[in-house]
Formats: structure tokens, sequence, C-alpha cells
């Protein structure tokens, strides 16, 4: 079969997008302790408005390597692009949790957050909220619903 050097052209035209990095998409480290190390990222070749991210928890036995040891990850939707991440004890255990805090692109820039239990050996979705107003303070929104959950 011969391909038409026009038709290959359209192909690799059509399907360009889909290889290309989208800009300001979300990345970050955070160090729950000196010996774990997560990373939270938007997915590149998703819109930065609707999609998914994952959180990858990494054991940091070698300061100079700090991905060698992958130890346990999920992947959860968005609705929006997430904003912020940190640590925070939610549920008043004496751990700190890692808090996700999504903001929606609509003109409301509602927000919705995630928390994750992280230790040396697994990492855990705990909670969700979602509709927040613009300026609600989502941690206060978590903590409220992990104390209602736990009655």
């Amino acid at each position: 079969m011969k391909i038409k050097p026009l038709g290959l052209f359209a192909s690799l035209w059509l399907f360009a997008p889909l290889c290309l990095q989208a800009e300001g998409v979300f990345e970050q480290n955070l160090f729950i302790s000196s010996e774990l190390l997560v990373l939270v990222s938007e997915n590149p070749l998703e819109p930065r408005s609707i999609g998914s991210y994952t959180v990858k928890v990494y054991a940091v036995d070698k300061p100079e390597l700090p991905y060698d040891r992958f130890i346990d990850g999920l992947v959860r939707p968005r609705d929006g692009f997430v904003e912020q991440i940190k640590t925070v004890d939610i549920n008043s255990d004496g751990d700190k949790e890692l808090v996700v805090i999504i903001r929606s692109a609509g003109s409301g820039a509602y927000l919705s957050a995630d928390v994750f239990d992280i230790d040396r050996d697994e990492l855990s979705f705990l909670s969700h909220v979602s509709g927040l107003a613009e300026k609600a303070n989502p941690v206060s929104a978590l903590t409220a619903k992990m104390r209602e959950q736990a009655q």
C-alpha cells in the first residue's frame, strides 16, 4: 500500500495536538517528612479545565535520588485545575495529611478539595468536598466533613 504524502501530512496535523504539553500544567513536590516525598501533577495532555491528577509517594533514601523508590500512587478526577497542595492535620491524629485544592475554570471559580493519608507503606484517599465558594476555606470544610464522618 502506498501512502500519499498529503494524507500523511493531514494525519500528522490532526494528531499533533495530542503530543503537545499544555502550558501551566500543575506539578509540584512536597516533602511530607525527611523520608517521604509526594508529587502531585496534572496530565499535560488533558485540558486544564477538567481531567485528572495523580498523587505519587516516594521514599527518600538518598536526597540526590528522590524518585528512586516509588511507594504508592492514586489518580483522581478534577473539575478545574489544581491550584495548591498543602499538609495539614485534618483528622487530629497527630500526623499531617495531604490536601489538594482545585479551582473550577468556570465563572464562579468554585473550590473543591481532596484529602489523603500518607504513610511509609501506602497512600489512602480519605475525603472530598466540592462546590465551595470562591473565597471559602477548603481545609475548614474538609475538617468539618471528617468530623461528621467520624461520628
